[in-house]
Formats: C-alpha cells, sequence, structure tokens
C-alpha cells in the first residue's frame, strides 16, 4: 500500500507539475524593460544574438546616404541603459526623447530626435512569452 500510495503521489506531483508550466502568463514588457535596462547580464541573456543592424553611412563621394544591414555579436555588444533625464530633452543641437511604440508581440523603443535626425529603434519581440531584443536599426540623418 504505501508502494502505491508514493507511486499516486509522484503521478499527481507530475501532473501539477506541468500544468503550472502550460498557466504561465506572457511577460509584461513594462516589467521586462525596467530590467533589462538595469540587469547587465539579464540584458545579454535577452538579446538575440547575431543581433540583427541596420544603419544610415554617409558616403564621403557621393554625399549620399546608404543603408547598411549588418549583425552585432555577442562579444561586441555594450550594454545600454536606456537611461534618460529631462535634460536630454532640451539640449540645443542634440535634443532626443523616448519614444515606445507598437503592440501584442512586437514593440518597438525609440531614441527620437528632436529637430536633429536622430532616430535610434530597438526592437523587440515576444517569444515564447519571454521578450528579446531582435533588431537595432539606426536611421539617424
Amino acid at each position: 500500500m504505501f508502494r502505491s500510495l508514493s507511486i499516486s503521489f509522484l503521478f499527481v506531483s507530475l501532473l501539477g507539475a506541468g500544468s503550472s508550466c502550460e498557466t504561465t502568463a506572457p511577460e509584461e514588457f513594462g516589467d521586462f524593460f525596467l530590467r533589462f535596462k538595469e540587469d547587465r547580464h539579464f540584458q545579454m541573456e535577452r538579446i538575440k544574438f547575431p543581433l540583427a543592424e541596420s544603419y544610415n553611412e554617409l558616403d564621403d563621394h557621393t554625399g549620399e546616404y546608404a543603408n547598411i544591414d549588418n549583425t552585432i555579436e555577442e562579444r561586441d555588444w555594450r550594454f545600454e541603459d536606456f537611461g534618460y533625464k529631462t535634460e536630454y530633452g532640451q539640449r540645443e543641437s542634440d535634443a532626443f526623447r523616448p519614444v515606445i511604440s507598437g503592440e501584442g508581440d512586437r514593440i518597438n523603443f525609440a531614441w527620437q530626435g528632436i529637430n536633429n535626425g536622430i532616430n535610434i529603434r530597438y526592437e523587440f519581440e515576444r517569444i515564447d512569452g519571454k521578450w528579446f531584443l531582435v533588431k537595432l536599426v539606426d536611421d539617424s540623418m
């Protein structure tokens, strides 16, 4: 009898563990982002490396911008703290502000310039209930 109770307990325990994994709520972006911007280790865990990157580069000969696609390897990533102070929006030549857009499983965080061409966008995607940085786009001119 002791053996059958032990097997029953083990079976019920396994069922309970499996069902709790299935009911885990998807991570909220606000909760994720607060930790992502403050915790270096967490930030590295939540970036899909190699990270897709796109940026504009000025051609010295033609004076025109060309869009460059690239990737950033984990070893080349520098911690981004996403810190913002009110005075950043009041600078004379390089003022910018944070902008969050998107919905559902895709959210963008951007540093958007104020009358100066700064436009750097971080694209986040919720994958299997967890948020990840999946692309960095610098459309600054």
